[in-house]
């Protein structure tokens, strides 16, 4: 799951795992190598966003209900830990 940075103010190491940052390599393993394609950067910066970005970039991105395409703030990546 994806959480925003400040989740790290109230994490519980005995609940969740801290498995990583949701952009670069982790999210290229997670996601089977993909990046940002040619399109989403072009919706981007055409619905006049800022910020660098180019196509293959490893970075989470999605189109909101209006078509927007969407860079999220930075998220920590966490899993729940198993109870035993």
């Amino acid at each position: 799951m994806g959480v925003p940075i400040t989740f790290i103010g109230q994490w519980n190491p005995e609940q969740f795992e801290i498995v990583g940052l949701g952009d670069g390599n982790l999210y290229r393993d997670l996601e089977g190598g993909k990046g940002l394609s040619k399109n989403f950067v072009d919706k981007y910066y055409e619905d006049g966003n800022t910020g660098v970005l180019k196509e293959g970039d490893y970075k989470l991105g999605y189109y909101n209900k209006h078509g927007e395409a969407i860079r999220p703030y930075m998220r920590i990546l966490i899993k729940r830990r198993l109870e035993s």
